[in-house]
């Protein structure tokens, strides 16, 4: 893993190294590290329009479209520099499991959970 962080250009590899991660870095991290999110067939997506000039558009409008970061419905806005919250970064990771996880399979770790939110 760590060839490939040294190998990244230099923005992801900064984000890779930060001790605390904007909601824009923890996306593109997403992105570069699990290429099922990069390949993953998307069908409709929500457009935050904070989002759409960005350099990283592409891995932030990826993980709204799948769900991995929200977008205030009033707003439609994703704050994307805002430092991403420990429930954010939860919710993100239980979604990249349950994206990444085999067909039928259950996941063992969330036996008993009811499903992972959507809001």
């Amino acid at each position: 893993m760590a060839f490939r962080v040294v190998n990244w250009p230099a923005p992801e590899r900064e984000a890779a190294q930060r001790l605390r991660l904007t909601r824009a870095d923890a996306a593109t991290l997403v992105w570069w590290m699990v290429p099922e999110v990069r390949e993953a067939r998307v069908t409709t997506g929500v457009i935050a329009s904070d989002v759409v000039s960005r350099r990283d558009s592409r891995a932030v409008t990826r993980a709204l479209a799948l769900g991995f970061l929200d977008v205030d419905p009033d707003t439609h806005r994703a704050n994307p520099d805002a430092p991403i919250t420990p429930g954010a970064a939860s919710k993100m990771l239980l979604r990249l499991l349950e994206m990444l996880r085999p067909m039928g399979r259950k996941i063992a770790c969330l036996n008993g959970a009811s499903g992972i939110p959507r809001s």
